[in-house]
């Protein structure tokens, strides 16, 4: 468990936007007893899940649900992965943030999590990230909550790597405003390391690595979705690429770390939890792909990290 100052506190295993934008399950999933299984399961333990990203204004990216055409940008990988190129589709922060409000009030513990769009620049990214960030204190009704920002999604045209300047100078002006809030930001592998020494200076509290990654990357080859701007890897097919960069974090950084992406089974867990021994860390481990492919195995996992670490 990551417990924070303002005594708000990440659940030693968590759900990273497996059970959607209001964090209590989506469908077409919630169709099947073993994932709705999974979501009371979630709800009862009290598990922290962060949700699928919002924008400031809604937006259709490469898959929508209505469209079956299209279903195709999400598909199954060997050893429980997933390639998708999802490409931020939402509702926009107003109606996420209402969601999620309604879905804490029944119960779930649920972490918002907000995209900002710096491909339409610094001023007007950071502009609506600190619009967002009100919207969320709107629903919510308290000054304290744990809100994660998303700079690293694959399927954007910015340049992930790029944007560190822009990512640090926005966690700041946020912390800046609102310094109750606790900032987790989830990176990508592609990420320098001295990223993370810049995200503690710039006031964040906590770091999630990583997103999905580059389909090349895992694959040495070019991805089948590459029309669609190549989408990114999770799952079991990615950890392999992943923990030998996650493992190398905490030499830049003394915040809280969340580990995931490829998390499938309890010896990838326990690897990620060494980590955090070793470095004398807090540590979370975060499950995505494996909550919506396998969500029998996600349950078992949850509880044999309960029983290990309350």
């Amino acid at each position: 468990m990551i417990t924070f100052p303002n005594e708000l506190s990440i659940s030693s295993i968590m759900i990273s936007t497996a059970l959607g934008h209001s964090g209590r399950g989506f469908f077409p999933y919630l169709l099947f007893p073993n994932y709705r299984r999974l979501v009371s399961t979630i709800k009862q333990e009290k598990i922290s899940v962060a949700a699928k990203s919002s924008t400031h204004f809604p937006r259709i990216g490469n898959f929508v649900m209505k469209d079956p055409r299209i279903w195709k940008y999400v598909q199954r990988l060997p050893n429980t992965g997933m390639l998708n190129a999802y490409g931020l589709t939402n509702d926009g922060v107003e109606k996420c943030a209402e969601q999620i409000a309604i879905s804490q009030k029944k119960g779930f513990n649920v972490i918002p999590n907000f995209y900002p769009e710096f491909d339409k620049g610094e001023e007007t990214a950071i502009k609506e990230t600190l619009e967002a960030i009100e919207t969320f204190y709107f629903y919510f009704g308290t000054e304290k909550w744990i809100q994660e920002l998303n700079v690293s999604c694959p399927n954007s045209e910015e340049v992930i790597a790029k944007n560190i300047q822009m990512v640090s100078r926005c966690v700041t002006k946020i912390k800046k405003s609102y310094p109750n809030i606790v900032i987790i930001v989830k990176t990508s592998i592609v990420h320098p390391y001295h990223f993370y020494t810049m995200l503690e200076d710039a006031g964040a509290d906590c770091i999630h690595a990583v997103n999905t990654i580059p389909y090349e990357m895992v694959f040495n080859s070019i991805s089948p979705l590459k029309h669609v701007g190549g989408g990114g890897v999770s799952g079991g097919s990615a950890f392999q690429k992943t923990f030998p960069y996650v493992r190398e974090i905490p030499k830049y950084t003394s915040l809280p770390l969340i580990f995931g992406c490829g998390v499938v089974n309890q010896y990838n867990m326990e690897m990620c939890f060494e980590i955090g021994k070793r470095f004398a860390r807090p540590v979370s481990v975060s499950i995505c792909t494996l909550a919506a492919r396998t969500p029998k195995q996600a349950r078992k996992l949850i509880y044999r990290s309960l029983e290990k670490r309350g």
